[in-house]
């Protein structure tokens, strides 16, 4: 065998063995338990998504559903079945751009102050929590928490929208998961 097609094999089975080592980490981590509300212990499965379409990786609530490219609708798996979207995004362009997609589809005329930063396992976040109505859905106020980050090709957008009152009742659980979902997105690796 050359050195060649000793390097050529190295390089497929490192494309083969890297996803399956990423889905075994999340597979593991889904299964920890995590503080919720009042004390009590649980879990909240997790599952890898992978997204050709916007370039991106990352998890989701087990259970969840695809609505489009960039969104899942997770609501069958919330406590007390409340409404869940998990929106994941890539978008060409700047943060600026992003900020302003955001700004176009919300009743908000600038974002809030940002509440913190996050740091991912491949980009440092900056996070926001708010109430707003988004201008497709009508006059139904909805809880929104958003992470932002950028790198020099695009700009990646987390968030995850529910109702306040289903937050409110739940919010350990809402937090651990955005802070699971945002810490997750990546972008895809390419190809070799």
């Amino acid at each position: 065998m050359t050195m060649r097609s000793m390097r050529t094999m190295r390089e497929r089975l490192r494309l083969v063995v890297a996803p399956l080592v990423l889905a075994a980490l999340v597979l593991a981590a889904a299964g920890c338990s995590f503080a919720l509300p009042e004390g009590e212990s649980g879990s909240i499965p997790l599952m890898p998504v992978f997204n050709e379409e916007l370039g991106i990786q990352g998890v989701v609530l087990a259970g969840c559903s695809r609505e489009d490219a960039d969104s899942h609708d997770c609501s069958s798996v919330t406590p007390d079945e409340g409404v869940l979207q998990i929106v994941q995004a890539r978008i060409p362009g700047s943060l600026d751009d992003l900020v302003g997609l955001v700004m176009e589809s919300t009743a908000l005329s600038q974002l809030p102050e940002a509440s913190g930063r996050y740091k991912g396992s491949a980009f440092t976040w900056d996070l926001y929590g708010f109430e707003t109505q988004l201008k497709d859905v009508g006059p139904v106020t909805l809880r929104v928490d958003l992470a932002l980050a950028e790198d020099d090709a695009a700009g990646y957008l987390v968030a995850i929208v529910t109702l306040p009152d289903d937050y409110e009742s739940h919010a350990t659980w809402y937090d651990t998961v955005f802070t699971h979902v945002v810490y997750a997105l990546a972008p895809l690796e390419e190809d070799v």
